[in-house]
């Protein structure tokens, strides 16, 4: 199993920023990855062309988990197991 993999929680009111940025002025996740991961090690997580390594998104008002490659190793192997739907995503909801 390829390392370099990560599950962020994002809150509400943060983005899931990348090469596209909505840039209505909410915290971008990204800069919370960079500020727990170094360059050195995690050189993904700093590279914007490759959208900070995440391979999803979720709307700024939503919290959420959030998969994330913070290696070419591991940005590659979930970007192929979304690719073949070797992953599937259940969404569950909460209203009050």
């Amino acid at each position: 199993m390829p390392r370099g993999m990560i599950v962020v929680m994002k809150p509400v009111n943060w983005e899931v920023d990348g090469l596209v940025s909505e840039g209505g002025g909410a915290h971008l996740l990204s800069s919370f990855l960079q500020a727990t991961l170094l360059r050195e090690t995690f050189p993904v997580a700093y590279a914007v062309e490759l959208d900070f390594g995440f391979v999803h998104r979720l709307d700024v008002p939503s919290s959420g988990l959030v998969l994330a490659g913070t290696t070419h190793e591991g940005l590659f192997a979930l970007k192929w197991q979304i690719a073949v739907y070797a992953m599937e995503r259940h969404y569950i909801t909460t209203n009050h």
